[in-house]
Order: structure tokens, then C-alpha cells, then sequence
């Protein structure tokens, strides 16, 4: 009975430390087993500007000059009051 134990014993040591030894490789030199170069690094993605207030206005004329059906001027003195 003590033979099974001692011997049960030592297989779930084993199963045990054999991962965390492969973590620690796996943890120096990568998944694969390989140094990288150079460092990994991401760039931070630009900012878009805000539209100004003429291309704001310049996007939505079509829509408001073919919902309230304006003419020339109409549109005109709309796009001055908008701008």
C-alpha cells in the first residue's frame, strides 16, 4: 500500500512541475522558442480635426436645399446664416 501512494505520489509531482518548467522557457524566449529583434510597439493613431464650419455647411446643403425645395438665393442666404 505504501508503494502505490509513494508512487502516486510521485507521478502527480511530476505532472505538476512539468508545466510550470515549460511556462518559465516559454516565458523567456516566446511561444516559439525564439528571441524577437526589436520590440513590438504600436503607434498612436493621428486624431482626426473637427470640420470646420464651411465644410459642415458644404455636406448638409443638399440635403436641406432638396427637403425645403430653395432656389438660388434662398440657398445662399441660408449657407451665410449657417456659416
Amino acid at each position: 500500500m505504501r508503494t502505490i501512494f509513494n508512487t502516486v505520489a510521485f507521478l502527480l509531482l511530476f505532472l505538476c512541475t512539468v508545466p510550470a518548467i515549460q511556462a518559465q522557457y516559454n516565458q523567456m524566449y516566446g511561444a516559439t522558442g525564439r528571441r524577437r529583434i526589436a520590440p513590438q510597439t504600436q503607434e498612436p493613431r493621428e486624431k482626426d480635426e473637427p470640420m470646420t464650419a464651411e465644410e459642415l455647411v458644404a455636406a448638409e446643403m443638399p440635403k436641406i436645399t432638396k427637403a425645403l425645395s430653395l432656389n438660388d438665393f434662398e440657398q445662399d442666404v441660408l449657407k451665410t446664416t449657417l456659416t
